[in-house]
């Protein structure tokens, strides 16, 4: 250890050496040493997204020209971090990268010798750690100090930052996400609202543990927190911050104190885990492991201390290799190592196939046997041998993504039930009167978040996880129609791709439901169709569905309604009351006789928050239904003839006469109070080359197949009868 600690009954007393700036120094030097390893493997990993974190952003968040990401007009005084380098450094930077500046003469010495309105960068997460792969988010924490700042100056950053993560997006495919902080918020565990990346007031203590944990630091000031000893109290943290700044002010400068850690609390767990179960759609791997890592955190039974604090003893203690220093590999050792002396066998293994996944080191024998100077392959290498774990189950791992969806489906349930698990212990140890810190507003998000994602509610779609990043499609499924004991028909789904990790089954029941409409539509909000990937199959059966039809409804479907992970990524308005978004009615889909007396009415309709529900009616009890939710999702935002892109009514292609159409068009649109050629974009299907030359929506060389052409002239004929 770099500093002796010595423990007089319960209280930690620090040798006066401590406070001695020399020590302070050389625990800096310590900590950059550490620094530059990580974001050396970081390089390893992804030589090219590494320039752009560590080098280009800096200085991008550093000076404001045209014509360079991160632009605002009028924003000189939003730029500048510290300690971002020397003119001549920030001028190779942009050469380098942006070539085609150099014949401009950018006065980076100026924009340096102005305040920076930047004190430090620090990236957080997996990079640069064993867990990092070609997926992994770029979390920054930008740290500023309001009370040097102007508003002008906030915005301005606020706006660069937004330009660099969507020129990032853009030109490297990095999800680049950047949270503006307060040194005195940070201090005080205030990280602001919660939103689809910031966890807001659900993390406070957790999520102050996880920053001095994984941070790596790219520019600016150096936590002070890193070069103190590690086990030392609040007061003696502060006594000698104070004497710090007091008796070396030079030295002092070069760091930044962003408050104490003593340890997490319990009033936390609430919104720990809903934030927690909330990710877990998304990336289910990283999550199930904090989840376990709060459990430990949160038990009677763990007398450890926390990780950052083992990782900081750990580097200030003189350890030298990247796998004693690794925070992720720390954290799921620590975990199974609790589930260990507790017994819970399966849910070690869970765990450490979590890790394997959310690391996807990709072992092979090959690897296994050559070990080239691959960090991640050595460490799973030493953890296979350690587990005894064997190639045919790494090499199943490797192949997730081509799971078939039955086993994925399977492998999810799973995960979901090591959540509630987890979840159910762990809020039965909590005093019932112990007041959580989460605030209201994100208890209601994070809880109408869970509402879209697990809850059952009539009418609903259920949603299913999904274990990877890729959205899954399936490239083949067949619509089985059958009739139960009771002689009531039901709909079938059956995924039939073909798995190459499958060899024996040739397909999967999915799905069940009364009506194809709902089936049909629960494929499709969950992702798994696509009109241009997906083979359709229905065996002949006594129903009134033709194969056509059903092809044509699903590419309606996947037109006109986002399927859910869009909503779970940031589409849904959870802020506010859910109400409809948009709705789709489908007549007569299922009916022989098609609209000889139209006799059923299927409304599929997704509201606000990206929840989808699927309803079914007689004719007539159908529109009455029609006209209640089409002035809903009409209210206060357009009158009822500009629903068009709100509400759309699907006809099977079979009906085959032009006569019945154009007077059924006419009935809906006068039960919808439409009475106008206005409203026939209700009608007007949405894939293909939807517009007509006969109406001049395109030209006529682009002409649609004769059945819409006759469909919409029958529609504009019924509006004007």
């Amino acid at each position: 250890m770099a500093f002796p600690v010595t423990i007089q009954g319960s209280i930690m007393v620090m040798p006066s050496k401590v406070l001695e700036t020399r020590y302070v120094l050389k625990n800096k030097k310590i900590f950059l040493n550490y620094n530059r390893l990580r974001c050396q493997y970081a390089y390893d990993m992804d030589a090219e997204k590494a320039s752009v974190v560590f080098e280009i952003i800096p200085v991008l968040l550093s000076i404001n020209e045209v014509d360079l990401p991160g632009y605002v007009s009028g924003g000189d005084s939003g730029c500048g971090v510290y300690a971002v380098g020397s003119s001549y450094q920030l001028g190779q930077v942009i050469l380098d990268y942006f070539p085609e500046t150099r014949y401009r003469n950018i006065p980076f010495q100026s924009y340096l010798i102005k305040r920076p309105v930047i004190e430090s960068l620090f990236l957080l997460g997996s990079v640069g750690t064993v867990a990092q792969t070609a997926q992994s988010d770029f979390d920054f924490w930008v740290c500023i100090d309001k009370r040097r700042c102007s508003r002008r100056s906030i915005q301005a950053l606020e706006e660069k930052t937004a330009q660099i993560a969507y020129w990032c997006q853009s030109s490297f495919g990095m999800d680049v996400h950047f949270f503006i902080l307060d040194l005195q918020q940070i201090r005080r565990n205030d990280f602001g609202k919660v939103d689809e990346e910031s966890s807001g007031s659900s993390q406070k203590k957790f999520l102050k543990e996880e920053c001095y944990r994984t941070m790596l630091l790219v520019s600016g000031k150096i936590p002070y927190w890193w070069v103190v000893p590690p086990g030392i109290s609040e007061e003696s943290y502060e006594k000698t911050w104070r004497n710090f700044v007091r008796k070396a002010p030079v030295d002092a400068v070069d760091f930044v104190n962003l408050g104490f850690l003593e340890g997490v609390s319990r009033s936390e767990f609430l919104g720990n885990a809903l934030w927690q179960l909330s990710k877990g759609i998304k990336d289910p791997f990283k999550a199930l492991i904090k989840m376990a890592m709060m459990e430990v955190y949160l038990s009677d039974e763990y007398h450890g201390t926390l990780l950052c604090e083992t990782l900081k003893g750990r580097v200030l203690g003189g350890c030298r290799f990247l796998k004693d220093m690794d925070p992720y590999l720390l954290m799921v050792e620590t975990v199974l190592d609790f589930y260990r002396k507790q017994d819970r066998v399966a849910h070690m293994d869970l765990l450490k196939k979590a890790f394997y996944l959310k690391a996807q080191p990709g072992m092979t024998r090959t690897k296994i046997r050559t070990r080239v100077d691959d960090y991640k392959v050595d460490v799973f290498a030493e953890l296979m041998e350690r587990w005894d774990w064997h190639l045919d189950l790494v090499e199943d791992l490797n192949q997730v993504g081509k799971w078939s969806y039955g086993r994925q489906l399977k492998f999810s349930t799973e995960i979901n039930r090591f959540f509630s698990s987890t979840y159910r212990r762990l809020s039965e140890g909590l005093d019932s009167p112990e007041k959580q810190e989460i605030d209201q507003y994100d208890l209601e998000v994070l809880g109408r978040k869970l509402i879209v994602l697990f809850s059952r509610k009539r009418y609903k779609l259920r949603l299913t996880p999904f274990l990877t990043g890729r959205r899954m499609i399936l490239n083949r499924c067949i619509f089985q129609y059958e009739r139960n004991r009771a002689n009531r028909r039901r709909w079938d789904l059956y995924d039939a791709t073909l798995y190459p990790t499958e060899r024996r089954k040739l397909r999967w029941k999915i799905f069940s439901a009364e009506s194809i409409v709902k089936v049909a539509a629960w494929l499709v909000n969950n992702g798994l169709y696509d009109f241009q990937a997906t083979g359709v199959e229905m065996p002949p059966n006594p129903s009134g569905v033709r194969l056509t039809d059903l092809i044509d409804l699903l590419k309606h479907f996947q037109s006109f309604f986002p399927p859910a992970y869009y909503h779970l990524t940031g589409g849904s308005k959870l802020d506010d009351d859910a109400i409809k978004d948009r709705i789709m009615v489908v007549i007569d889909m299922e009916e022989l006789s098609k609209l000889k007396k139209p006799a059923s009415i299927d409304m599929v309709y997704k509201n606000s928050w990206g929840e989808m529900f699927a309803e079914s009616y007689s004719y007539g009890e159908g529109l009455t239904v029609l006209k209640e939710y089409a002035i809903d999702i009409a209210a206060g935002e357009m009158r009822l003839h500009e629903i068009g892109s709100k509400l759309r009514v699907h006809i099977p292609q079979s009906v085959g006469d032009s006569d019945k159409l154009g007077s059924l068009y006419g009935k809906i649109a006068r039960a919808l109070g439409l009475e106008e050629v206005e409203g026939m974009g209700i009608f007007r299907p949405l894939y293909g080359l939807e517009r007509q030359a006969h109406f001049g929506w395109i030209d006529d060389n682009h002409a649609q197949p004769s059945f819409h052409h006759w469909q919409e002239r029958a529609m504009v004929t019924g509006l004007k009868k």
